[in-house]
């Protein structure tokens, strides 16, 4: 099996500039600008296919620093669209058969070598957190918790709301429990860490194709070729695949309580807001930002940034 054509490099958006989404090897998981109010109007399955066209269209291509950095423009997207789109991955997600995942699993026989370059800004932006690692987290160290960065919406009132809670990360770019290159927490660690490096979801590589991608960091740390049972196998591709649909039903919850609390109080997204505040924040102001977390939004008020 042929592991480049099964597989991509997953690396995760970095900060943008300039209200711009300057993005290395970005995530459609993550990176989505906004820019219409919320509608109360369903898609129907034509717009839902013209949505996922816009969402995966590359516009440009840089080098710079010999990485590609690939600068995305978005459509304008309703709140109700980017629900359909959910909806339409998890779809997609539950009719992925776990036995292929499994068999990917096996010819890939990833093994960690204990190096902790995941654990760094090197390799993953930021470690988002599901609303049981945020349970988990707070028993632990709460002090531990950010909101998620690249915040989703932004109201009139100059107000962000975003999907969940993520880890901090220290000075030099590691995580806020690697210590020593090792996790202080490696017993009880976190959801995506369990099953790193291996994911299901749909994104586009290099070439803007689009297609299922199960290994992240391809070839880039660890070992591979290593044997692996079919048994343990099967346990890794179940754990991803109930992270990842766990990952789309936290999104989908989140859509809808913002959809509900924008359509209850007259609210609205506004980009020029999103960007004056973004702009505000980091010349040294504050910034509300409600994340959502158990159903409900959890008020946070971040200063500026380091």
């Amino acid at each position: 099996m042929d592991l480049k054509k099964v597989s991509g490099i997953r690396k995760l958006p970095c900060a943008s500039t300039n209200g711009n989404p300057a993005i290395k090897g970005i995530s459609l998981k993550e990176q989505i600008y906004y820019k219409n109010s919320p509608t109360v109007l369903s898609p129907n399955e034509e717009q839902v296919k013209i949505l996922i066209h816009q969402l995966t269209l590359i516009l440009h291509y840089r080098q710079d620093n010999n990485q590609i950095n690939e600068v995305m423009t978005l459509a304008a997207l309703s709140i109700r669209s980017m629900l359909a789109y959910r909806q339409k991955e998890l779809q997609d997600l539950i009719q992925y058969p776990e036995e292929k995942l499994a068999s990917i699993i096996k010819d890939v026989g990833f093994r960690c070598d204990l190096c902790g370059r995941c654990c760094t800004e090197e390799f993953n932006d930021h470690v988002f957190l599901l609303d049981t690692d945020t349970a988990l987290i707070k028993q632990i160290d709460p002090s531990a918790l950010t909101p998620a960065p690249y915040f989703k919406f932004c109201d009139q009132h100059g107000r962000f709301y975003v999907s969940g809670y993520a880890l901090k990360s220290k000075p030099d770019g590691s995580c806020y429990f690697l210590e020593g290159g090792r996790c202080r927490i490696y017993s009880q660690r976190l959801s995506i860490c369990r099953i790193y490096p291996y994911m299901l979801h749909r994104e586009a590589d290099e070439l803007g194709n689009v297609d299922w991608r199960q290994i992240s960091g391809l070839d880039e740390h660890g070992c591979y070729h290593t044997g692996i049972e079919d048994t343990r196998a099967e346990e890794i591709a179940k754990e991803t695949m109930d992270y990842e649909k766990a990952f789309l039903k936290q999104e989908i919850s989140f859509l809808k309580a913002v959809n509900a609390h924008f359509l209850k109080d007259g609210l609205k997204h506004i980009k020029s807001m999103y960007d004056k505040q973004m702009r505000y924040f980091k010349r040294g102001g504050s910034i509300e930002v409600y994340v959502y977390c158990n159903g409900i939004f959890e008020k946070n008020m971040l200063p500026a940034e380091q």
